[in-house]
């Protein structure tokens, strides 16, 4: 008996081996540690456009999209990973989470949870790889940026207890700021240099273009607060837009303080 156990350790130790090692020609992205003992089941690296989720997944017109998104084109990098039974997916989110903002990027958008939405739709219509469908309860996602750089975030918990992480890297062919305008989805603020000129440039080569400007404030307080808070950051980028030479007629302002579940505070522009 001791000898078919030992026969059988011999088989099944290699496959086990085998079974924890990188899908071919995958690799971390730079800057960025896997926890121990994880390995990468699913990696492309490619050109291609992309959806960054600025916004919890809900039905528009009948159909499950993002409340906020972003179209971005660039150097695509996507690493799926399976975390070791030691770690949990709140484990694994986190120890990603703390060295992407290590970095230096900033929150565009967070979500736990069932707040997230359906993993369902997180996996088969954002990411669309069926194994980071899992227990809704136990998912995280966050979307940030560093400059040109964009990176996605999401870990879960399957019901068959295996964690999964994914992680979507994509590196900006430019900022793409007046393109992401022409597009008509809310673009997020963050008071960057090159995003000031690029709005004043875009709005004096369309002087018929009407602006609105969307505040989100979620920082402590009441809900009166929070939206007189994301009013004011709204008008003071108006002021500094109408300091430049943009008709104050042409930009709209709107609250909605912390009514956007996940959404990190900062200002959206829409272009009408």
């Amino acid at each position: 008996m001791r000898s078919v156990l030992v026969l059988l350790s011999f088989i099944f130790t290699p496959l086990l081996a085998l079974a924890a090692t990188d899908t071919s020609n995958a690799s971390d992205y730079p800057n960025i540690t896997r926890l121990p003992g994880s390995y990468i089941v699913k990696y492309e690296n490619k050109t291609a456009d992309y959806r960054l989720i600025l916004g919890g997944l809900r039905k528009i017109n009948g159909v499950l999209a993002p409340e906020v998104e972003q179209r971005l084109s660039g150097d695509l990098f996507q690493i799926t990973y399976r975390i070791p039974e030691q770690f949990s997916a709140k484990d694994a989110f986190t120890s990603f989470e703390k060295q992407i903002s290590a970095l230096g990027a900033e929150v565009l958008f967070e979500c736990v949870g069932r707040d997230c939405g359906s993993s369902n739709k997180w996996a088969n219509n954002i990411f669309r790889y069926s194994r980071l469908y899992g227990v809704d309860s136990t998912q995280s996602f966050a979307s940030y940026r560093l400059d040109n750089q964009y990176y996605s975030l999401y870990a879960v918990k399957r019901g068959n207890k295996r964690v999964y992480l994914r992680l979507d890297v994509l590196v900006a062919e430019s900022l793409g700021f007046k393109s992401l305008l022409e597009q008509g989805h809310g673009v997020v603020f963050t008071h960057a240099k090159d995003e000031m000129l690029s709005l004043v440039e875009y709005l004096n080569e369309h002087p018929n273009l009407r602006l609105w400007l969307v505040g989100i404030n979620d920082e402590d307080g009441s809900k009166q607060q929070q939206i007189d808070r994301a009013y004011e950051a709204a008008n003071g980028l108006k002021a500094d837009l109408v300091e430049k030479g943009i008709d104050s007629d042409r930009i709209g302002l709107h609250s909605l303080g912390g009514f956007v579940a996940g959404q990190a505070t900062g200002i959206s522009i829409y272009i009408e």
